[in-house]
């Protein structure tokens, strides 16, 4: 006979082991019987043949009761976990309280003068966002999503890449970029776009979508496409081309591709990443104006040769904690 018993809590706890559980029960597991059935009941699997109903009745009791005995070992200890990760975490805090009011005395009677970095070298965050806006229209109306040919104003679209690229640029300078992966580096990347931009229909207009797209919205179209990939070689890279590709909804989408290079020679990837480029199937053309770390391309979509797409390749050096190469 199976039994369903209810229960409230996480489901991963009950595949530990409480330490009275191993003093108590032994090797002898008086739970054998016991399966999770998910995330709000347990399966008790008892023998009926040849069993009275008083017998299973309290071979059933006695399982309860090994269960009810578990629980109350495994909250005493995830209690005990929880305050003293509580008191660490309030440690913590006021460390870094302690810190930040030191910093900020120092600097309040320092009499050198703090160091600004060039204009070149900052990371614009404006009090008030940038609107985004698309080009207008032959008749000088103003261009909506549903307009024939929505296009991104080119102004908005070179600001946005001036802005990653000072954004990765910072990166390049700062040796804890080693540590983080696509998806952190994506994050931050957002930050500072979301700090920038506003859209005309919604509040924040650039959003994750999956692990590692950058999206740009303007009233639910896609205004602006980014991938950020770790350089993986040339065929990995030919893969992130086409999903960028797959995002393409407007007649003329502005993107960029972000390259980060750990290890290996950065200008030999990133003439690898532009030879991709220009050999894939929708290549339409390229603009002579290209420097070792930037390229700008424009492409056609897959799916309707009249849609442009125009591509900014952005390559960023990313420290190697490691010390190991690029993919070739």
């Amino acid at each position: 006979m199976t039994f369903r018993l209810p229960y409230t809590g996480s489901h991963e706890l009950w595949n530990t082991v409480p330490k009275g559980e191993l003093i108590v029960f032994g090797v002898d597991n008086p739970l054998g019987p016991v399966v999770v059935g998910g995330d709000d009941h347990l399966l008790i699997h008892l023998p009926a043949a040849g069993q009275t109903p008083a017998t299973i009745r309290n071979d059933r009791l006695r399982v309860i009761g090994h269960l009810t005995t578990k629980v109350k070992w495994a909250n005493q200890q995830v209690d005990g976990w929880n305050e003293r990760l509580r008191a660490e975490v309030h440690q913590l805090l006021l460390h870094r309280v302690d810190l930040a009011e030191q910093g900020a005395a120092l600097d309040a009677t320092s009499d050198v003068p703090l160091y600004r970095a060039p204009a070149g070298e900052q990371v614009p965050i404006p009090i008030e966002r940038k609107a985004l806006r698309p080009s207008e229209n032959s008749d000088g109306t103003a261009a909506t999503a549903d307009s024939a040919d929505p296009v991104m104003a080119q102004e908005i679209y070179a600001d946005i890449v001036q802005t990653i690229e000072q954004m990765t640029l910072a990166m390049e300078r700062t040796p804890t970029a080693a540590k983080l992966d696509e998806e952190e580096i994506r994050n931050l990347i957002l930050f500072v776009l979301n700090a920038n931009y506003r859209g005309a229909a919604v509040g924040e207009v650039f959003n994750g979508e999956g692990k590692t797209d950058i999206l740009l919205r303007w009233e639910d179209s896609n205004a602006f496409i980014g991938e950020c990939k770790f350089w993986k070689g040339q065929k990995a890279f030919g893969e992130a081309i086409d999903q960028m590709l797959g995002y393409v909804t407007w007649r003329d989408t502005k993107a960029a591709l972000i390259v980060f290079m750990r290890g290996g020679q950065p200008t030999e990837i990133m003439e690898k990443a532009k030879a991709v480029l220009r050999t894939h199937a929708s290549f339409e053309s390229e603009s002579p104006n290209g420097t070792t770390t930037r390229g700008d391309f424009v492409l056609r979509s897959k799916r309707d040769e009249d849609r442009l797409i125009s591509v900014a390749l952005i390559g960023v050096v990313i420290p190697d904690a490691k010390g190991g190469s690029a993919a070739p």
